[in-house]
């Protein structure tokens, strides 16, 4: 049976190297796509996406392109049983934190 996603990440880190101070490990990068159900279902996957949209003075959303290029990797890992904790920022606000960007 082939292994999961988890399983060869344990392998990969029993076989870490220890250069003087430093912990290297190596690994082949993975994309979305590669994780298969048996990967994600029941795990929690943590996913950064870059929903900084541009807003027009009313505060609508102006383009939309990037929240729709993010929907199938949500919708993936969501189909394939993973619990999807979403992240992103909006705006650069010069002073600190502004009650106008906040995305709850």
């Amino acid at each position: 049976a082939s292994r999961t996603f988890s399983e060869k990440v344990t392998q990969k880190m029993s076989a870490i190297k220890t250069q003087g101070s430093r912990t290297v490990a190596t690994m082949a990068k993975k994309s979305v796509g590669s994780l298969t159900k048996k990967d994600l279902e029941g795990k929690r996957v943590f996913v950064r996406a870059d929903l900084n949209v541009p807003l027009d003075g009313d505060l609508n959303i102006s383009d939309d392109t990037r929240i729709r290029a993010a929907v199938p990797t949500i919708k993936y890992l969501v189909d394939n049983g993973a619990k999807v904790l979403l992240t992103s920022h909006l705006g650069r606000p010069k002073d600190g934190p502004e009650d106008k960007f906040r995305l709850n």
